[in-house]
């Protein structure tokens, strides 16, 4: 196994404020920007935006691997694409706030393979330079019938040490839908978190209900 072409994809699936301003896939930039020397090619799929079907990419890219950011609001769609995947012979990961909260839940479908608990770029990194999840903190897979959950992953303590998001890989131009001049828009990650323990919310799944800043 060896993970040396990358595409990592957001669903479609907007919903909230999605409905005024196109958003950013920045999670999947800062993913990209930490494996971007460790691969031979890494590309990023914003299916939100694009106008041909996700198999044109997979045959265009060739991928060894797929990584899916996944919500809550688009639980269905990124289990379409991670089928369409899997049918292509590709590697299916999963990451997000959803997979971090569910990932028994999600691993138990087929073509799903691992799940990123938590944040992404280290265990995206260190997944492949090893070209397997063994052993890489923050990560659950299946081995044969069985589901595998390595140990959490620390958060990273100094958010300052990541690289910045790799903007130069989008391929579209985002823009606010209510502005009447579609203004180009940007988004910057100046923290992490919630001290919050709300019930309702993937967040303490995440970040253990701490808060870090840049």
């Amino acid at each position: 196994m060896s993970f040396k072409r990358i595409v990592l994809v957001k669903p479609n699936g907007r919903k909230g404020l999605g409905f005024s301003v196109d958003v950013i896939p920045i999670g999947l930039e800062y993913i990209a920007s930490s494996i971007e020397k460790e691969v031979d090619d890494v590309h990023i799929v914003d299916m939100e935006l694009e106008e041909q079907p996700f198999q044109c990419f997979l045959d265009i890219f060739s991928p060894d691997l797929v990584g899916i950011s996944m919500s809550a609001t688009d639980h269905d769609e990124g289990l379409r694409l991670a089928e369409i995947s899997k049918k292509s012979g590709v590697t299916t990961v999963l990451g997000g706030y959803h997979p971090t909260a569910i990932p028994d839940e999600l691993l138990a479908h087929p073509q799903i393979d691992i799940i990123v608990r938590g944040e992404g770029e280290l265990v995206m990194k260190e997944l492949v330079q090893k070209s397997s999840p063994e052993g890489v903190l923050g990560i659950s897979y299946k081995k044969g019938k069985r589901i595998i959950h390595n140990p959490d992953r620390p958060p990273i303590g100094d958010l300052d040490s990541l690289p910045f998001p790799a903007r130069h890989l989008r391929t579209h131009r985002y823009k606010d839908r209510m502005n009447s001049n579609s203004r180009k828009i940007d988004v910057i990650a100046m923290s992490r978190g919630c001290w919050g323990k709300c019930s309702f919310c993937c967040e303490p799944y995440m970040s253990k209900s701490s808060m870090r800043f840049t």
